[in-house]
Parts: C-alpha cells; sequence; structure tokens
C-alpha cells in the first residue's frame, strides 16, 4: 500500500464531504441533488475514459478489462477488497473502505451513500450493458460492500 496515496485518499473523502455538507445545509434537497448530478457527471466520464483505454487496446469491454485498466490503484488507496474477475461477470466484497471510515467519523454516512452512487455511474459510462447490484454497504452498517457485477439480458438492453 503506499502511504501517500492513502493519504490521498482519505483527503480526497474529506474534501467530498465537506463541499457536499456545505451545499446541502444551504441549498437544501435542490443542493442534494446538484450534488448527484455532479457526481453522476463525474462518474460516467471516468468510466468513458476507462472505456476508451479498453477500446484502444481492442478489449472487449466487460467487467474483467474494467478493472485491468481501472483509472486509480485501489489497493494503494487503503481499499480492501477481495475480487473475482470472469470475462462479463465479477464478485467483489470490500471489507475496508477509507472513505466510508472517514465519512463514519464525521458522521456522514447519508451523503457518503450519495457517493456510492458513483459505482453505478462508472460502470453505465463503460458498458451501459452491465449491470451492477449492491447487497451490501458499510455506510448502512454492514461489515462489507458486497458487489456483483453482470451483462444484461438482451431484453434489459432493448
Amino acid at each position: 500500500m503506499n502511504e501517500n496515496f492513502r493519504k490521498l485518499a482519505k483527503n480526497y473523502a474529506r474534501l467530498y464531504i465537506q463541499i457536499a455538507r456545505a451545499v446541502a445545509d444551504r441549498c437544501g434537497q435542490k443542493g442534494v441533488e446538484a450534488i448527484r448530478m455532479g457526481l453522476r457527471e463525474y462518474a460516467l466520464e471516468r468510466g468513458a475514459r476507462i472505456r476508451k483505454r479498453v477500446d484502444d487496446l481492442g478489449l472487449p469491454p466487460d467487467i474483467q478489462n474494467y478493472y485491468e485498466h481501472f483509472d486509480n490503484p485501489l489497493s494503494d488507496a487503503g481499499f480492501k477488497m477481495d475480487l473475482v474477475l470472469s470475462g462479463w461477470n465479477a464478485r467483489g466484497e470490500v471489507s475496508h473502505c477509507p472513505f466510508a471510515e472517514i465519512w463514519k467519523k464525521m458522521g456522514e454516512e447519508e451523503l457518503g451513500q450519495l457517493y456510492c452512487q458513483v459505482d453505478y455511474d462508472m460502470l453505465e459510462g463503460y458498458n451501459p450493458v452491465l449491470r451492477l447490484e449492491r447487497s451490501t454497504n458499510i455506510l448502512k452498517g454492514d461489515k462489507s460492500c458486497v458487489f456483483n457485477w453482470s451483462r444484461k439480458g438482451k431484453s434489459d438492453v432493448e
């Protein structure tokens, strides 16, 4: 684990929550909606950049290539994730999230969960035929975040 990157990730988590809290406090529900839309645009763009990298290499835009060409070294940031990749399908379990650690200490689980939507939006920006289901979330009191990725069925994308 890269200690400097871990510190940067924790500072990023603090920055996000301070900005989100200020906007939510001053603007109410419209502010929360603006935060959500800003996060969505950020995530869609990140997903599209990963897709471009995968396309440029001539690889299929499956979940395996999404993570093999991801734009952040998650383990260097302090995330602890067991990930099993198999082409279009994958299962991951995050047992430690440095963002959740910070947000829980600050009592900001709700705004933190708003940020967690980034996972869905990045995947959509990368390849909209992929589906993510997160069955548990540390910020909801679960011991881990469990992710399951799969390819949508033909009827899902028509």
